[in-house]
């Protein structure tokens, strides 16, 4: 897919005589590798419910012999059987840790947390999903829904009639197709859409260059938030992207423009903020600062932060990203 996407880039044509070919080009590639291209294949609504899994009686009553253990890390081992069952695309673990009382054969775990005081049961909410169906922005989409769903429980809000997102699968089957294709040279980007295929993924995340992995500690976190919120007026992502190229702009003092590849979100379309799926995609756009002498932090931030929100980047081309 790459290599076609490469080769579209550099010698197709949508005008002339070759108008044609490329037109039937694209279409019979994009075909053949859409019909090769592993994938989940798509399912029904009812069969691609999430699964709500409890514990047996027996695992989620606490041993005495471990009372110097946590109820947080006991409950991580209650639920280490259960994250090893197949994950489509998540499963939600309810875990009501029971600190008392005797496990009884074939009795559920529900009735047994309920014949117990409140305060000899620990509730617990674990989501188990895999990478493959889950990216960072899903959290998002998940953990509102959890709250309103508890708060509706408790009586602290009335319960709501929510529509159902799209399938995320189908977004990004739709995607695929339109990527396989191939980019040709004028191509209008679909900053949200867009796919990029690696020409080849056998780095590990290495690249040629300056490599440094970066553990802030609580009071930097602090710092930044403190200037995103009370100084520049942008979210923390943006404030750290400053630090960044601030210190890159020093350290090059002759450089006026970089090129930022980052990892975005791409879940502009109709419901796809609500989707639990690896909607994130790559994305690449510069940040000209004409003289970095004379720019401050604040222009820096304003770059950015003007690119994120006009959704001013393109996907990379092939070999760009290394």
């Amino acid at each position: 897919a790459a290599v076609w996407q490469l080769v579209c880039s550099a010698w197709g044509n949508e005008d002339g005589n070759e108008g044609c070919f490329w037109s039937t080009a694209r279409r019979v590639v994009g075909q053949a590798l859409f019909s090769c291209w592993p994938r989940t294949m798509l399912r029904s609504a009812s069969a691609a419910k999430v699964q709500i899994v409890y514990p047996d009686v027996a695992s989620a009553t606490r041993d005495p012999q471990w009372h110097m253990v946590s109820d947080d890390e006991y409950m991580v081992w209650v639920a280490n059987p259960l994250r090893k069952r197949i994950r489509w695309p998540f499963h939600i673990f309810v875990v009501p840790l029971l600190r008392s009382g005797s496990p009884v054969e074939g009795q559920s775990i529900e009735v047994a947390a309920a014949a117990l005081p409140p305060s000899e049961v620990a509730w617990y909410i674990y989501v188990s999903i895999t990478h493959a169906y889950s990216d960072g922005a899903s959290g998002a989409a998940l953990l509102p829904d959890l709250l309103r769903l508890y708060s509706e429980e408790a009586g602290l809000l009335a319960p709501q009639e929510v529509p159902e997102p799209g399938e995320h699968l189908a977004t990004l089957q739709t995607r695929l197709k339109d990527s396989l294709r191939g980019r040709l040279p004028g191509h209008v980007s679909n900053p949200n859409g867009d796919i990029y295929h690696e020409i080849a993924c056998e780095d590990w995340g290495k690249r040629p260059g300056f490599q440094k992995k970066i553990n802030f500690r609580p009071v930097v976190m602090k710092a930044l938030r403190m200037a995103a919120r009370d100084v520049l007026g942008c979210g923390a992502d943006v404030a750290w992207l400053t630090a960044i190229l601030g210190a890159l702009f020093r350290l090059f003092p002759s450089q006026s423009r970089f090129q930022l590849l980052l990892k975005c979100a791409c879940r502009d379309g109709p419901g796809e903020s609500e989707m639990v799926g690896f909607l994130s995609e790559q994305r690449v756009f510069p940040v000209d600062i004409c003289d970095s002498r004379r720019a401050t932090l604040l222009d820096v931030a304003c770059a950015i932060d003007a690119a994120r929100r006009a959704r001013a980047w393109r996907v990379p081309l092939p070999c760009e990203a290394g």
